[in-house]
């Protein structure tokens, strides 16, 4: 090989060296504000906007079925549980923490008879939806709650 074959040689390798370096000093900083995203992702999520913990759940069942007066319905489908306070074994919610929650519940019903949802706290009824009409269609009903 030539000398100036071997000195473009070399400043190809040089080239491609100094690109790797760049490159490497690029993944690390890149890496570290990934990192620093993630853990304000996290700190979101895990104390909301004011520093308090969010605590919600979403859950739901596919199985149909008569449901008598009293019965808790359980919703073993479980899409969140951020603080962990719904048993999806027991269908009951525990606040882990003191605050002011919210809560929904909608229910169709395919029967003609009528339809009654509750969401209770212990045994107190804190909302209510019923539907007593003659239908021969399908309903869906929906109670909300908010609860200290």
């Amino acid at each position: 090989m030539g000398q100036r074959a071997e000195t473009i040689r070399g400043s190809y390798f040089s080239v491609l060296e100094h690109r790797r370096e760049e490159t490497e000093r690029q993944l690390e900083k890149f890496s570290e504000e990934n990192k620093k995203l993630r853990d304000e992702m996290k700190n979101i999520t895990t104390e909301g906007e004011a520093g308090n913990p969010v605590i919600a759940f979403n859950a739901y069942t596919n199985v149909s079925g008569k449901y008598p007066m009293g019965q808790v319905v359980i919703f073993p489908e479980v899409l969140l549980n951020e603080g962990g306070g719904y048993n999806s074994m027991t269908g009951h919610f525990t606040a882990p923490v003191a605050g002011l929650y919210l809560f929904t519940a909608h229910v169709c019903n395919e029967e003609t008879k009528p339809t009654v949802i509750s969401i209770m706290h212990g045994k107190i009824q804190i909302a209510l939806s019923t539907e007593y009409e003659d239908r021969s269609i399908r309903t869906c009903r929906a109670a909300m709650a908010i609860k200290c």
